[in-house]
């Protein structure tokens, strides 16, 4: 086979081919052995042969050494390959403090020919840097998405293992879910392959309790010498070729269960993640399990555990999860380490959750810490519980046994293949099976069931004309008592997995039959009436809250394309991802003085007057900034404007003369509604800035509207605001007391006359005539913080304005900043 496979690729450099994997099962130990003999005689001993290198190096990426780290719940890959090649979320280059490329390595100037040209002009807008920082890029020609680029600037290994932690943090700021590293270290700084291994394995450890997105980390090592290095690193990180990979079977129960090798804390699928606690509820005095998770919840679960006091052993009681990626957690008491105990407690624990209709929870390997069980002994209780706690089963849907060592995965799995094999016993014996698992569980399915919900009727008559009436009057009565509804919407296909589940169930409770499917957008219903009646109505309500989460992801973007609030912490600055980032621009639009949001595993509280924030557990501090997207330098500004001062004036106020045909052009349009009110002067705004951000908004709505989209409105304001309005544009802040019945934006009236009432009093009342983006609009209400869809099947596509009257609109309001200019400044 290899023989083959070596000829074609020697005979085609040209194909396109450059990944070839034999797949060899892992318990055939002498098959693996003679491919990984074979394999190793294929290593070829130059680089002569682009096809051939490209073959070995894909076939020494994929043998034996994909694995996951258990402590880490991350997939570790260690392979050889070319790092411009990746196809991961993110790649990590080693630069430069003056971020020429050029200069850096190697691997940098690779990186610099292969992305082209944009990359670097990219990175250098960031200027000079210190040594330890990381940034990110876009990817140019590389398959990639992002580039970290990594600034070291000394050999310590300490100080590498610190800069790839801030790889990592910056990956997960950004909420990439894949990264490829490059053997840190070993280029310009001289650091040796195992001292390079050593390093990067170490800041995968350190870091594993701050992974949330990061799913996979591939270690890619371009020079094979170097490579057995990374593997021996990674084998004293993982030890089994199991380990990570979820085992599922369904016994005879009505939940599916998983075997994974991972970590408790970081599980995310589940409703609930069990615990074991000691009966002073301290979970600081029980065992590393319990210590793992009082770290990771934070300090609200230990205060609800101090207010349920005391417990007897056996128990199990239920508190939040806190900082947890689940909303639960399930408390059991042990009370000695005998396994007939543990197992109960276990029951109890499940018992707990499915009283609280819980459809997944986790569990761990309940006796296999502090209580001293091996790992056998731990599986076989474990399994004993859930075999015995599913006769009386009526919610979960779904255990997941979380194993932390890799080395214990051997025993669960052994004792789920147990009790599968003796699951499949009982059900051969059909008569006995039946009333068996009758006796168990009603609902569930009996062995040559084709469906729960078909009925086999026999029809016996005295002859076969009076057994085809029957029938054809039974189907009758069938058709009249069952009736079939459809659901269907491009939503559909879009329901989270969770509540596909709940409706499954609604739907089994009320004895109808629900199908789903997805790949037509359709929900399928049959039953009685009234039930089918019931279960469409849940149907939507699902659909309309999954309506109103995409909505909100939608709203989340658009904020995200126009206002960016990003932060510093330890001299990086990095962006908020969209849902934070839209929750506090609706706290700044609101003239909120805090708002709080989830960062780096933490909760903050920001500081909108300060512009800093705070981490709840970690303390730690952070500076922020607001600004607004979409200028472009290329456009050009209007030709009539009087030159600015100088380069860097950022706004010039430039009186009209009365006599101009500009100045005449304002007033006219003013008086027109305004009456006959004094004008002390008008003066034109140029801010090149806000012009050109207001451009690039007026272009894309132009072309996506087909023109037409701007007017010319009015706004009066405080004279407090002017210096404020001149240099950042309209802020919704500055709305005033009518500006929140149709929606909190900036308003604009198409009168003079309605914004002399808004302008400030005295004998210098001011107003602005203002360029408005209103393109298409529909009519406001005080909630909204953006406006509506036009489409609520298309939910991101979204009107560009809102108005007091759609047919006759007096009262304009715009919801983004770039979507208005202040030309003109009238003084009366």
């Amino acid at each position: 086979m290899l023989d083959e496979t070596v000829n074609f690729c020697k005979t085609n450099p040209g194909s396109n081919l450059r990944d070839i994997r034999f797949v060899v099962f892992n318990q055939d130990q002498a098959l693996t052995a003679a491919f990984k003999q074979e394999m190793d005689k294929l290593q070829p001993k130059q680089t002569s042969l682009p096809a051939f290198t490209t073959f070995t190096r894909g076939i020494r990426s994929f043998f034996g050494w994909k694995k996951t780290v258990g402590t880490l719940g991350v997939s570790i890959e260690v392979l050889q390959g070319d790092l411009c090649r990746e196809t991961t979320d993110a790649i990590v280059n080693i630069t430069s403090k003056d971020l020429n490329m050029d200069s850096a390595g190697k691997l940098s100037e690779t990186v610099k020919q292969l992305a082209g040209p944009q990359v670097e002009t990219e990175l250098k807008q960031f200027g000079q840097q210190s040594g330890g920082t990381a940034l990110i890029t876009s990817s140019g020609n590389l398959p990639t998405q992002k580039i970290i680029h990594l600034i070291p600037d000394t050999n310590n290994k300490d100080h590498l293992q610190q800069c790839v932690e801030r790889c990592l943090r910056l990956a997960e700021t950004h909420s990439l879910g894949s990264i490829s590293i490059p053997a840190v270290g070993t280029g310009a700084f001289h650091v040796s392959a195992v001292d390079s291994a050593s390093l990067i394995f170490k800041a995968l450890t350190n870091f594993s309790g701050s992974f949330r997105s990061v799913r996979k980390v591939r270690i890619v090592i371009f020079e094979s010498p170097m490579l057995s290095a990374f593997q021996q690193e990674h084998q004293r990180h993982s030890f089994s070729p199991q380990v990570g990979v979820a085992q599922r079977i369904t016994l005879t129960s009505p939940f599916s269960i998983e075997v994974i090798n991972g970590d408790l804390t970081q599980e995310n699928s589940t409703d609930a993640i069990m615990n074991i606690n000691s009966t002073d509820m301290n979970m600081n005095n029980a065992g590393d399990l319990s210590k793992a998770i009082a770290r990771q919840s934070g300090p609200l679960v230990q205060q609800e555990c101090n207010q349920l006091g005391k417990q007897p052993p056996g128990t199990a009681i239920m508190t939040s999860g806190g900082n947890l990626q689940v909303p639960h957690i399930i408390h059991i008491i042990p009370g000695s380490s005998d396994k007939q105990h543990l197992q109960q407690c276990l029951e109890e624990g499940l018992r707990v959750a499915d009283a609280n209709n819980f459809q997944a929870i986790s569990i761990p390997c309940v006796g296999a810490g502090g209580y001293g069980l091996t790992g056998a002994d731990s599986a076989q209780l474990t399994f004993k519980a859930l075999n015995a706690f599913s006769a009386r089963c009526k919610n979960i849907q779904k255990v997941r046994v979380l194993v932390f060592q890799a080395s214990m995965m051997q025993e669960f799995l052994q004792e789920q293949k147990k009790q599968l094999v003796q699951g499949i016993e009982e059900d051969s014996d059909s008569e006995n099976a039946v009333a068996r698992q009758t006796r168990r569980r009603g609902r569930r399915q009996a062995p040559g069931q084709s469906d729960e919900h078909s009925v086999r009727i026999f029809v016996i008559g005295k002859d076969k004309a009076s057994v085809g009436k029957a029938v054809e009057s039974l189907k009758k009565g069938f058709s009249d008592a069952c009736t079939m509804e459809k659901v269907e919407t491009d939503v559909v296909s879009q329901l989270f997995d969770k509540q596909k589940d709940i409706l499954r169930k609604k739907a089994k409770d009320r004895d109808v039959k629900l199908e789903i499917e997805d790949d037509v957008d359709r929900i399928v219903v049959r039953g009685g009436p009234t039930e089918v009646s019931g279960i469409v109505g849940e149907i939507w309500k699902e659909i309309n809250e999954r309506t109103k989460k995409k909505q909100e992801e939608e709203q989340a973007k658009l904020v995200s394309k126009n206002i960016e609030w990003s932060y510093e912490i330890q001299g990086i600055q990095m962006a908020f991802a969209p849902k934070a980032n839209a929750r506090i621009e609706l706290a700044h639009s609101k003239d909120e003085h805090t708002v709080q949001v989830s960062l780096r595993g933490d909760k903050f509280v920001i500081d909108l007057k300060r512009n800093s924030g705070r981490g709840q557990t970690s303390g730690e501090q952070i500076t922020l900034k607001r600004k607004v997207k979409g200028a472009d330098e290329g456009i050009a500004l209007p030709k009539h404007w009087t030159p600015m001062p100088s380069h860097d004036s950022t706004v010039h106020k430039v009186p009209l003369h009365p006599s101009s045909p500009e100045y005449q052009d304002v007033v006219r349009k003013f008086q027109a509604t305004a009456g006959a009110l004094n004008i002390q002067r008008i003066e034109r705004v140029q801010n090149p800035h806000l012009y050109q951000s207001y451009m690039v908004r007026k272009q894309k709505m132009d072309k996506d509207a087909g023109g037409n989209s701007e007017r010319q409105l009015f706004h009066g304001t405080d004279a407090k605001n002017i210096n404020h309005i001149n240099t950042h544009g309209f802020d919704r802040n500055f709305c005033g007391s009518r500006g929140t019945a149709y929606g909190r934006g900036v308003y604009f009236a198409r009168d003079a006359q309605y914004s002399v009432a808004c302008a400030g009093g005295g004998g210098g009342r001011q107003m602005y005539f203002a360029k408005v983006l209103v393109g298409q609009y529909c009519v406001g209400d005080p909630s909204m913080i953006v406006p509506p869809p036009k489409n609520p099947s298309k939910p991101e596509i979204l009107y560009d304005s809102v108005v007091d009257n759609q047919s006759n609109p007096s009262i304009f309001v715009v919801f983004f900043d770039n979507q208005c200019y202040p030309e003109y400044l009238i003084t009366f």
